[in-house]
C-alpha cells in the first residue's frame, strides 16, 4: 500500500511500536514468511557524493566486486569507493544519462554528447575519460543507454543500436573481454539489416549459456537480437553483422499501452527473464513458467498520486521502484508497494544501484543509501533500542508543531482566513463622506442725493461670510457574497501554495530528524561495541577506518543534524536537549 503524507508521519513517529508488532506477527506466521526481509530501512544522505550546484543525479552504477560507485547527471560525474574511504573524484562531463561497469572494472558513460570509457578503475584512480562514440554526428553521439555482457558492449543512441566489436569475446579467451588500449578506438557494429531506423531509447543484455540476447526499444516497439559467442577474430575486427548477430525480430507484448514509449528495460530481476516498464505498469516474462513457455504478464502497482515510474530493480529480497514521488519497496512485483523511509520515500528517485549490502538511490535531491546489514542488526533488537533513543529527544510531532509555528505555516492561519471569507457577505461596505462649504460675499453701492440745495454722495458697503460642514455615513450589503465570495479563488490558490511549502518544510525536517536518529543509533552501537563480526566474503568492502575515526565522523554528523533542527525550530530543539534529564544526544 502507499501511505499518504499525514499517515507517513504517524508511522515514522511510532516506528518502535510497529517493529514490535511486526516481531509478534512474524512469530505467528509461517517459517517462509518469517524469512522475508523487512521493508523498513534507515536512509541517509551520502556525504561523499554531492552534485555540482543545484544539479542532482540521474544515473548511478556500482561494481560490487571492486567496491566502486559512480554517480552522474547534469552537474557532472563522480566516482569513489564509499565502503573503503570518503575520497571521490569528480569529472567535468555533463549530461550523463546512463552508467555501467564492465567486467574489467572499466566504467561506461552514456551522455547526451557522446559515449565515454574510463578504463582500469581497479588499478588506477587517475585514468582519464576516453571518447568512444560510434560516430561524429550529433545523433550518433547522443547516447541513451548502455548494456554490457560477456565480451561486448551495446549502446542505444538516437542513430540506432551499436555493438562494440572491440569488446566481443575472443576465441582464445572464452568468456573474457579483450582489454582496450588507451589509444585504441573500438570498432562498432551497427544493427542496420532488418533493424528499424530511428532513436533507440533502451537496451538491456540477457545472458544465456548458449548465447546472449540484446533487448531494445525503438519507438514504442520491443526488439530482440541474438549475439553469437562463437566469433572468429576476423569477424571481431570487421564492421559487419554477418555471423555476429542473428534472430532479429520484434517481440509483441500483449496489452502494452499503445503508442507509449517504455521508461525502463531490465533482464536481471529474479524469476523474470525480461521486464518492460512503463510509467504506471510493468510487463514481464516469467522465467521457467509451469507451461514451459514464457508468457507475458502485467502488474499495475498502486503508486502515490501523480507518481510515474522511472526505474525498477531488486535488492536483498525486495523489489524497488524509483518514481518521481519517491522510492517504493515491495516483496513482490504484485505488491503491495510501500514508500521507503525518509528521505528516500519522498525525494524524487531516478535511478538506483546495489553496492554490497547497500542500495544507493540517485535523484534530484542527491544521493542517499540504505544498508541491509545495518537494518538487520537494528531489527534484531531494534524496537527497544529505537524507543530508548527516541525518548532522549523531542518527538517528531512536537518538532513539527514548533517548526510550523516558527515559519508561520500553522493551519490556524488559513482556518481564520476561511472563516473571515465566509462571514464577509454579512459585513456591509461602509462609506463615509465629509463635505465642507465655505462662502464669502462683498457688495458696495454708491448714490448721490440732492437735499436742500446740497449734493450728497452716499456709499453703502456689505460683507458676509458662511461656513458649512456636512458628513454622511452609508452601509451597503451585497447579498450575492453570501452564496459565493470571489476572494475564495485567491485564497484557495494561496492555500495550495502554502500547503506545498509546508510539505517541503516537513519533508526536510523529517529527513534531518530521522537521519539524526540513525546516526545516533550507529554512534550508540559503536560505543557499546555491539557490532557483529564482518562477513569474510565482504571483507574487502568493509570500512577500514578505526573506531575512533568512525566515532569522530559520526559525532560531527550528529552535531550537523542537531544544528539543522535547532535552526528550523528557532533554538527550541537545542533548549529541549539541554533541559532533558538524560543526555539529549
Amino acid at each position: 500500500m502507499v501511505m499518504g503524507r499525514s499517515w507517513t508521519v504517524a508511522v515514522f513517529g511510532t516506528v518502535a511500536v510497529f517493529r514490535t508488532v511486526a516481531v509478534i506477527c512474524t512469530i505467528a506466521l509461517s517459517a517462509s514468511a518469517a524469512e522475508s526481509p523487512p521493508l523498513e530501512a534507515a536512509w541517509r544522505r551520502s556525504g561523499e557524493f554531492r552534485g555540482r550546484g543545484d544539479a542532482g543525479f540521474v544515473a548511478v552504477a556500482a561494481d560490487s566486486t571492486r567496491g566502486w560507485l559512480a554517480v552522474g547527471g547534469e552537474g557532472g560525474l563522480s566516482i569513489g569507493r564509499p565502503l573503503r574511504d570518503s575520497r571521490t573524484r569528480s569529472l567535468a562531463i555533463d549530461g550523463v544519462r546512463d552508467l555501467r561497469f564492465g567486467e574489467g572494472g572499466e566504467l561506461y558513460v552514456a551522455t547526451a554528447r557522446g559515449f565515454w570509457v574510463l578504463p582500469g578503475l581497479s588499478h588506477d584512480r587517475t585514468r582519464e575519460l576516453q571518447d568512444h562514440s560510434p560516430g561524429t554526428g550529433e545523433s550518433s553521439r547522443r547516447a541513451n543507454r548502455v548494456a554490457t555482457g560477456p565480451g561486448f558492449v551495446a549502446l542505444a543512441t538516437d542513430d540506432g543500436l551499436f555493438v562494440s566489436s572491440a569488446w566481443l569475446a575472443s576465441p582464445s579467451e572464452p568468456g573474457r573481454a579483450r582489454r582496450l588500449a588507451p589509444t585504441q578506438k573500438p570498432k562498432w557494429i551497427p544493427l542496420d539489416a532488418g533493424f528499424p531506423s530511428g532513436p533507440v531509447a533502451l537496451v538491456a543484455a540477457e545472458v544465456k549459456p548458449d548465447a546472449s540476447y540484446l533487448w531494445s526499444v525503438v519507438g514504442p516497439a520491443l526488439w530482440r537480437v541474438r549475439l553469437s559467442t562463437k566469433l572468429s577474430t576476423k569477424q571481431a575486427t570487421k564492421l559487419s553483422t554477418k555471423g555476429a548477430v542473428s534472430d532479429l525480430r520484434e517481440v509483441i507484448v500483449p496489452g502494452r499501452p499503445h503508442g507509449e514509449v517504455p521508461v525502463d528495460l531490465v533482464t536481471d530481476l529474479p524469476e523474470q527473464s525480461v521486464a518492460l516498464v512503463y510509467s504506471d505498469s510493468i510487463f514481464f516474462r516469467r522465467r521457467n513458467a509451469p507451461s514451459g513457455r514464457e508468457a507475458w504478464e502485467v502488474v499495475r502497482p498502486v503508486l502515490p498520486p501523480g507518481a510515474s515510474i522511472a526505474r525498477i530493480g531488486h535488492w536483498r529480497g525486495r523489489y524497488w521502484l524509483a518514481t518521481d514521488r519517491g522510492l517504493l519497496l515491495s516483496h513482490s512485483l504484485a505488491g503491495p508497494w510501500r514508500r521507503a523511509g525518509p528521505p528516500a520515500g519522498r525525494a524524487p528517485a531516478l535511478s538506483a544501484a546495489v553496492l554490497g549490502t547497500r542500495l544507493y538511490v540517485a535523484g534530484a535531491g542527491g544521493l542517499i543509501y540504505s544498508d541491509a546489514k545495518t537494518d538487520a542488526k537494528a531489527h534484531g533488537g531494534g524496537a527497544v533500542h529505537a524507543a530508548r533513543i527516541t525518548r532522549r529527544a523531542p518527538s517528531i510531532v512536537a518538532v513539527h508543531r514548533v517548526v510550523l509555528r516558527q515559519q508561520g505555516l500553522e493551519t490556524r492561519v488559513f482556518e481564520d482566513a476561511w472563516r473571515g471569507v465566509r462571514r464577509r457577505g454579512w459585513l456591509p461596505a461602509v462609506g463615509l463622506r465629509l463635505g465642507v462649504d465655505r462662502d464669502t460675499g462683498r457688495s458696495s453701492d454708491r448714490d448721490e442725493v440732492f437735499v436742500s440745495g446740497d449734493l450728497h454722495l452716499l456709499r453703502d458697503s456689505d460683507r458676509d461670510r458662511s461656513f458649512d460642514l456636512g458628513a454622511s455615513l452609508t452601509m451597503t450589503w451585497d447579498l450575492r457574497d453570501l452564496a459565493y465570495e470571489p476572494d475564495q479563488i485567491e485564497l484557495s490558490r494561496e492555500s495550495r501554495l502554502v500547503i506545498g511549502l509546508r510539505d517541503d518544510v516537513l519533508d526536510e525536517v523529517n529527513q534531518i530528524y530521522f537521519e539524526r536518529l540513525a546516526v545516533l543509533g550507529d554512534l550508540t552501537a559503536l560505543r557499546a561495541g555491539s557490532e557483529t563480526t564482518p562477513d569474510p566474503s565482504a571483507e574487502p568492502l568493509e570500512d577500514p577506518r578505526s573506531d575512533a575515526q568512525r566515532e569522530a565522523a559520526l559525532e560531527l554528523r550528529l552535531e550537523e543534524l542537531t544544528a539543522g533542527l535547532d535552526a528550523w525550530t528557532g533554538g527550541w530543539f537545542g533548549r529541549q536537549l539541554a533541559s532533558s534529564t538524560s543526555d539529549g544526544r
